[in-house]
Formats: structure tokens, C-alpha cells, sequence
């Protein structure tokens, strides 16, 4: 057996000054100070209120949180490749902060679980999917776009590319698979595609006075994946800076899903009323924030056609 030498032992610990200077570490630490709890709120005037309400605006509610919790429950299974890579590229203040992501991602879904319970009776995977909203409703007439599933296809299917990298040991491979799974993920699911959910059911419960803990409950949950966002385009922009042409591998991504930017999806559609062309600013306005966080050029072209109103994908679905 080889004897354990100085400079060998000093090899052994992982957390330097530098990383504990560094950005990725305060965002570690931030993390582990806004720990909140959902069973902490108090969930008796939310259930006074979904009494109250109309039932197409008890729909339209649940249309949207049933497909957050399940998409919730979904990422949080599906980290540990990004966990695996940041550990195989040596990157340890990334693995301290990806700790707590996941954590934070295994409690949003615990909130909507609670909240479907104790607010809206809902408990069972079987009540929840009688409330779920149909892809097949989100359709472009014209054939030019196609609108998939980043999170139950895409997401895991990135995250067995980048296992393969890992286990196989390829550095590049690895680094590749990571922007990828990056860019999916933290880019564009999470800072881009549902961040008009966020916002629609912030305007929808505010508007109508009701349900202060789900509002409560998403204003944790943005506060995290606010977080998680900004690590995962910090995370590229590191990347990306070392091997500028991984920058075609943001685009690649972002192209694949396409469509599921240029049209509002049938699941934000659900509450009546709402000015969606608003919805489709923002979206743009969060799009060339994660570019330039990211440190690559926003497609233009793609602007334009989310902000196109003759493009309208949605059929036998109430658009407000």
C-alpha cells in the first residue's frame, strides 16, 4: 500500500479558501439560510376559499398545479446525473450547492402534494390525473413547430448521456453532456417554459384574493429555482468560456424544444382572462436574461416568433 505522503493528504480535502470565495459557494450558502417548510403554512383559508370559488376557476388552478407537482417530482428524480458529473469533473463547491438543490426541488413537491390535500381533496396519482391537461391540445395548425416534453423525455434522456459520460470517464464528453443537461434543465425548463406558469398563477390568485398559501408557497419555490437558474447558467458560462464552441450546444437544445417557447402551452391557458401576449414578453425578457447569463448570443429569429401573434397553437382550448 502506497504511504499517504504530505502533499497527497493535502489533496484530500476539497473545500479551498478559493471555492469558499467563489460564487457558486455563496449560492451554497444562500441555499442553506432560505430553507422553508411547507408544513409550516397555514392551509385553512386556502381551503375556505376553493370553496368559494367557481369551479372554472378551481380548474383552472388545478390544471396547472398538478402538472407542477408531477414536474416537480420529475426533476427532483432525475439530478443525480448532474450531481455525478459536477463530482466527476472535480468541481466541489458544484456538488455542496447541487446538495441543496435537490433537496429544494423534493420540497416543492412535497408543498403540492400538501396543498392538493388539505386545500383541494385531491389526493390520489388517479384524482390528480383526471385534472391533467392534454399535450395533443397544443398543436400548430401550420405544421411548423412541434411541441414535446423536455421534462419527461428530454431531461431524462440527457441525463442518461451524461451518465454514460461519467461512467466511461471522457472529460469532454462529460463537460458536453453537462452544458446540455444544463441548458435543458436549469435554461430553459426551469428559466424560461415555466416561468409564465409562475407568474399566471401570482397574477390569478392576487387578482382574485385567494389562496395565500399557494402564493406563499410559489414565492419559496421562485426564490429557489431562482437559485437553481443562476447556477446552472453560471455553470455553462464556466464551461462555455473554456471551449467556446460548446456554445452551439445551448442553441441545439434550445432549438430541439422550440416549440414549446413559441406558443403558450395548453396547461397556461387554463385560467380565464388573463392577457397571454404579456406572458410572451416575459418569456422573451427571461430568454435573452439566461443568454446573457450564459455568456452566448439570444437566436433572434426565435424572439420573433414568440412574439408573433398569428402564431396560436392551441385548439378546443378557452385562450382567455
Amino acid at each position: 500500500m502506497a504511504a499517504v505522503t504530505e502533499s497527497s493528504a493535502a489533496n484530500r480535502f476539497l473545500l479551498t479558501p478559493e471555492l469558499m470565495a467563489g460564487s457558486i459557494y455563496r449560492k451554497y450558502e444562500k441555499a442553506t439560510r432560505k430553507v422553508w417548510d411547507p408544513k409550516d403554512f397555514d392551509y385553512g383559508t386556502d381551503a375556505a376559499d376553493w370553496r368559494r370559488m367557481t369551479a372554472e376557476q378551481r380548474e383552472g388552478i388545478l390544471t396547472i398545479t398538478v402538472r407542477i407537482e408531477a414536474g416537480e417530482e420529475a426533476v427532483t428524480d432525475e439530478l443525480l446525473p448532474m450531481l455525478s458529473a459536477a463530482h466527476a469533473l472535480r468541481r466541489f463547491d458544484w456538488v455542496m450547492f447541487l446538495s441543496t438543490f435537490m433537496l429544494d426541488e423534493a420540497r416543492h413537491s412535497e408543498f403540492f402534494n400538501i396543498w392538493h390535500r388539505e386545500v383541494c381533496g385531491v389526493t390520489s396519482p388517479a384524482e390528480k390525473a383526471a385534472h391533467w391537461p392534454l399535450r395533443e391540445h397544443t398543436v400548430d395548425p401550420s405544421g411548423r413547430f412541434q411541441v414535446g416534453e423536455p421534462v419527461y423525455e428530454g431531461i431524462p434522456r440527457y441525463g442518461d448521456a451524461l451518465m454514460a459520460a461519467v461512467h466511461a470517464g471522457d472529460r469532454p464528453a462529460i463537460e458536453e453532456g453537462f452544458v446540455r443537461f444544463s441548458t435543458l434543465y436549469n435554461a430553459w425548463v426551469e428559466g424560461v417554459l415555466t416561468m409564465p406558469t409562475y407568474e399566471i398563477v401570482m397574477d390569478t390568485t392576487s387578482s382574485l384574493d385567494v389562496l395565500p398559501a399557494l402564493r406563499a408557497g410559489f414565492k419559496g419555490i421562485l426564490a429557489d429555482e431562482g437559485r437553481h437558474i443562476t447556477f446552472g447558467t453560471e455553470a455553462c458560462r464556466i464551461l462555455i468560456e473554456e471551449h467556446p464552441e460548446y456554445e452551439r450546444l445551448v442553441h441545439e437544445v434550445v432549438d430541439e424544444y422550440r416549440g414549446n417557447a413559441v406558443g403558450m402551452l395548453e396547461y397556461q391557458r387554463s385560467v380565464p382572462g388573463l392577457d397571454l401576449d404579456k406572458y410572451q414578453r416575459q418569456k422573451v425578457r427571461h430568454y435573452r436574461n439566461r443568454c446573457r447569463e450564459m455568456g452566448v448570443a439570444a437566436d433572434e429569429s426565435l424572439i420573433e416568433q414568440i412574439l408573433d401573434p398569428s402564431i396560436d397553437f392551441v385548439t378546443g382550448v378557452q385562450a382567455g
